[in-house]
């Protein structure tokens, strides 16, 4: 029985992690076409 309520935890902690994961990756992939949209123009104004 404790083995079971173990691996449910471990599931549903993996599953949330994962979760995270992806909102963080997706919020990078934001940011970097934020940041290199901001650093287009000077590096053709050079």
């Amino acid at each position: 029985m404790k083995f079971i309520s173990v691996q449910k935890l471990n599931h549903s902690i993996f599953f949330i992690i994962k979760h995270h994961l992806n909102e963080f990756k997706f919020c990078l992939l934001v940011l970097l076409k934020r940041f290199t949209r901001f650093y287009q123009p000077k590096k053709h104004s050079y």
